[in-house]
């Protein structure tokens, strides 16, 4: 998305947001990127894209998450994101790809209470920490679901990066993977 002339703020407020190509910045000129009641659902669509906008919570009630990642594919928060409760890395499917989650700012995990990892059995996904910008803390409590494929849930992409909540396992397969490279 590209702004035309004079100051411009996205919002989300439920649907989904289908990316059509790979691209830095997913969101080119925008002030701000504010997340409304409906949550903002991510589609990269087998494409690789990065949020490099802040991105904020509206001070509105909603039921679900507020980021939901779906489908192949990368999706990058660049930026810092404040007031946020819940963030989903999948869809919480038994069978699908739904690529990778990637956090590459040290204030993008400062405010979820919460972060679900749903896939299960041979679905998968994976929540990347990329502290190459500085580290990243993670008081997030994480609900990870089981898996049966060696795919890992959490994967630690570069820097020294801490997850400081409480990791609970879920029903579904029998792995429960963490790598850190």
């Amino acid at each position: 998305f590209t702004k035309g002339n004079g100051t411009a703020v996205f919002g989300f407020d439920g649907g989904t947001l289908r990316a059509a190509a790979s691209g830095s910045p997913f969101f080119q000129g925008f002030s701000q990127v504010l997340i409304r009641a409906g949550g903002a659902r991510i589609d990269t669509a087998g494409f690789d894209v990065t949020i490099t906008n802040p991105l904020a919570r509206e001070l509105v009630s909603g039921n679900g998450a507020d980021i939901l990642k779906m489908n192949p594919g990368t999706l990058t928060l660049a930026s810092g994101i404040s007031m946020i409760r819940l963030l989903d890395v999948d869809t919480g499917s038994t069978s699908a790809n739904d690529g990778a989650l990637r956090i590459a700012h040290p204030m993008a995990l400062s405010s979820p209470k919460t972060i679900r990892i749903r896939n299960t059995n041979s679905g998968y996904s994976t929540l990347e920490l990329d502290g190459s910008q500085g580290s990243i803390v993670a008081p997030a409590a994480i609900s990870l679901s089981g898996r049966s494929n060696a795919v890992p849930a959490i994967r630690n992409v570069g820097g020294n990066n801490t997850l400081a909540g409480t990791i609970t396992a879920q029903t579904g397969g029998t792995d429960y993977r963490i790598e850190s490279n």
